[in-house]
């Protein structure tokens, strides 16, 4: 939840709240675990389909699991550490992997790249979602 006392609310012409937020561009985040899989990076990249991994929690966290194994799913927010400094500032990018299916790229619009699977994005965060098909903790 957001510390509504470090934030400040202006109205605007319309009479709407405007909030205004405090600086965040110090926000540091803590590694609570890390991914490894055996897919090369030029698997991960073209690959369409899940890419088999393990998610490593630090000992110093397990014990927030408890009671994780009731759900299907878990969200994964991820450091991507191996983005380029190329990839990580553009917004909009040409979707890359629809060539492969007989569409020219030169034919192919800028898209946001929130709505591709791109790896290129405004900071180094990815999201995915695991699933725990192997009926083992941590490998999807």
């Amino acid at each position: 939840m957001r510390d509504q006392s470090k934030c400040t609310r202006d109205r605007d012409d319309n009479d709407r709240g405007v909030l205004t937020l405090p600086d965040i561009s110090g926000i540091l985040m803590r590694a609570i675990g890390v991914v490894h899989t055996n897919a090369s990076n030029d698997e991960i990249k073209e690959d369409d389909k899940l890419v088999p991994s393990q998610v490593e929690i630090f000992p110093q966290f397990e014990e927030a699991l408890e009671g994780l194994e009731e759900f299907s799913h878990v969200i994964i927010i991820a450091y991507l550490d191996r983005l380029r400094p190329d990839q990580i500032s553009p917004l909009k990018v040409q979707p890359k992997r629809l060539p492969r299916y007989g569409l020219r790229l030169q034919e192919l619009p800028l898209m946001g790249v929130f709505a591709l699977d791109s790896p290129s994005r405004p900071n180094q965060i990815g999201l995915s979602q695991w699933l725990d098909s192997c009926g083992s903790r941590g490998e999807s």
